[in-house]
């Protein structure tokens, strides 16, 4: 039976160590990838919801001035370009 020597046995638990190593650090980067991506995904629908309220808010607000001015408009108040600019204008 021919005897191991040393300097193989050494090589082969460096090299399986460093086979374990190398698994574990590409194991715990795809598990930091998909965190982060969850983390992007919630932030984005974060930003989403807070441009849809922006949105729908600018929309109100314009649409209370079209009311006013076709109220105003409506009542034979033809004379928009002498009003104050309380009015919006």
């Amino acid at each position: 039976m021919p005897k191991r020597k040393p300097e193989t046995l050494a090589l082969s638990i460096s090299l399986i160590g460093t086979l374990i190593v190398l698994l574990l650090f590409l194991a715990d980067l795809v598990v930091a990838r998909h965190r982060d991506q969850e983390a992007g995904e919630r932030r984005l629908q974060h930003f989403s919801l807070m441009m849809a309220e922006h949105t729908a808010r600018s929309f109100e607000a314009v649409d209370v001035l079209l009311r006013e001015t076709a109220t105003d408009l409506s009542h034979g108040r033809r004379n928009w370009r002498e009003w104050d600019a309380s009015k919006g204008w």
